[in-house]
């Protein structure tokens, strides 16, 4: 995969000249408290030993989300699981482009080329319960419950829990559907 675009984003694939907006978003509050399981701020070089131990360990692949040529946030897979048929997503978008959809079509992209590229059954997608708008975004996108990871992060002396949500292939019309509708006016969805 090189890119993916539809409706003003594009999603491509990290390159090393991408290493410093990734390392600011990897120590941004906003980015630790709803993508991450670390708290700790790293420099440069840590970052860049903490990203290939990811890609080593389980990472499959990660994109810029770019709006405009514009980096707004970034995705990936991880956990790729060829044998059954599963991965995982996850987004982050910067705080002032999260309410305006582009997660949404950056999010559906992605899946489409997840379901055709690899033959999945299924892809999931956890978010922490304050995480209210992704949770409901996800629920209507056709995203189901699988699981609660209950009390699973503490932060502030309070507890909060882990939802694993799944999208099922056999839903795979419906974002097939919704991609259509996005692409639909005055653009094609360009995999390459």
């Amino acid at each position: 995969m090189q890119s993916i675009s539809a409706r003003g984003i594009t999603l491509r694939e990290i390159t090393e000249n991408d290493l410093p907006i990734l390392h600011n978003w990897r120590n941004n509050d906003h980015f630790m408290t709803f993508c991450s399981t670390r708290r700790n701020t790293v420099d440069i070089d840590q970052f860049k030993q903490e990203l290939m131990s990811d890609f080593k360990r389980d990472r499959h692949i990660q994109c810029l989300i770019m709006r405009i040529g514009r980096p707004i946030g970034t995705i990936y897979s991880y956990g790729l699981n060829k044998t059954d048929g599963h991965v995982s997503i996850t987004t982050y978008l910067v705080a002032d482009n999260e309410r305006r959809g582009y997660g949404a079509i950056a999010f559906a992209l992605f899946m489409k080329y997840l379901f055709e590229s690899f033959g999945l059954y299924k892809i999931y997608s956890d978010a922490y319960s304050y995480n209210i708008s992704s949770l409901q975004a996800m629920r209507d996108a056709g995203f189901v419950e699988e699981g609660v990871f209950k009390g699973h992060r503490l932060i502030n002396g309070k507890r909060h829990d882990l939802a694993r949500m799944a999208f099922f292939r056999e839903a795979f019309p419906k974002l097939q559907a919704f991609v259509t509708r996005l692409t639909a006016k005055n653009q094609k969805c360009n995999l390459k």
